[in-house]
């Protein structure tokens, strides 16, 4: 009885490993494809890449492409023997997917930053100086690199692992509880900024839309500087700019809503509380988590080509090209 038992177990247990490795087959491939492509249509159309904003877009594209290697790595984990039990090649699955989940919270903080800037404090990101946001942007991306890089020098060297796990390293402890250390604040900041955003915008939007009775000709007639309300045109380009920014806004609520609810998990519960040894986790809801973090980066092309007109007339463009009609 006990031998039947145990081979049911392991019978299930090689089932559920199975199914979670076509999952994270289909799951890594459509991350890197869906990125690959967003990265080759904002590379072909430099113009595009003139609008700030798209900077911010093309950097957490990168971050995906990131996570979506690690997704790689962990694939060829299960699928090549002998990998499992190399300490540097797991060392680098970990960096990779620390790095990229960093790297995806340091942009759409970023990017909450640049909408708190311009709505809350008045003040355009693209005012500064392009050296200074390359060096804004590039500066997070290096330094999530370098701080996770040597949380995994410090903590996760050993001479020999039974199987690439978090618990095979003795000191995993301490490298989760520095991850935990800058992840944490940035995951809880997210939605802070942008709360407070949409709390000013509505505000702002409330008072615009109070337009005052004026008169065509009150407009038109000579003495319309000595009216003391604003022009009709003044409003009516108020309006037009924050329905710009509103749309700019709801954008960005879905970048964070799909961080919180598909990452914010994995961060939450498997690196925090599980990796503190808060918590117990199953392997299978563990495998869910991780699942849910991958999602997370395919589904922001998603978001960039239905929200973004640009973006989505480019992608359309390389899937649907037309030949001209002959002139005759």
């Amino acid at each position: 009885m006990t031998s039947t038992n145990s081979t049911v177990e392991s019978t299930n247990s090689t089932q559920m490993k199975t199914l979670y490795l076509v999952i994270a087959c289909i799951a890594v491939v459509f991350v890197i494809a869906s990125n690959l492509i967003l990265l080759h249509a904002l590379m072909l159309k430099s113009e595009i890449r003139k609008n700030y904003r798209i900077e911010f877009i093309l950097w957490l594209c990168l971050s995906d492409i990131v996570v979506g290697i690690s997704g790689l790595l962990l694939v060829c984990n299960y699928l090549i023997r002998g990998l499992s039990k190399n300490t540097h090649y797991c060392s680098l699955m970990y960096h990779f997917l620390a790095a990229g989940i960093g790297q995806s919270l340091a942009q759409t903080f970023l990017i909450c930053i640049d909408r708190h800037m311009a709505v809350v404090a008045n003040v355009s990101y693209k005012l500064f100086n392009k050296k200074y946001r390359y060096i804004v942007i590039f500066g997070t991306w290096l330094f999530m690199h370098a701080y996770v890089g040597t949380l995994v020098v410090v903590w996760m060297r050993v001479d020999h692992i039974t199987y690439c796990s978090l618990t095979s390293y003795p000191n995993h402890k301490l490298f989760l509880t520095g991850i935990n250390i800058l992840f944490l604040p940035i995951l809880f900041a997210i939605p802070g900024l942008y709360i407070s955003t949409i709390i000013t915008f509505k505000n702002r939007s409330r008072r615009t839309y109070h337009l005052p009775d004026l008169t065509i000709s009150t407009v038109t007639s000579t003495q319309t500087s000595l009216c003391p309300f604003p022009s009709i045109h003044y409003f009516e380009m108020t309006r037009i700019r924050q329905k710009y920014q509103r749309q700019v806004i709801t954008t960005i609520g879905l970048i964070v809503v799909a961080l919180l609810f598909l990452s914010g998990p994995f961060i939450i519960i498997v690196l925090f509380l599980e990796g503190c040894g808060l918590i117990a986790v199953k392997t299978s809801t563990r495998m869910l988590f991780t699942m849910m973090a991958y999602c997370n980066s395919a589904a922001n092309p998603i978001l960039y080509g239905w929200r973004i007109r640009k973006i989505r007339e480019i992608v359309t463009k390389l899937f649907c090209k037309t030949s001209p009609i002959p002139q005759y």
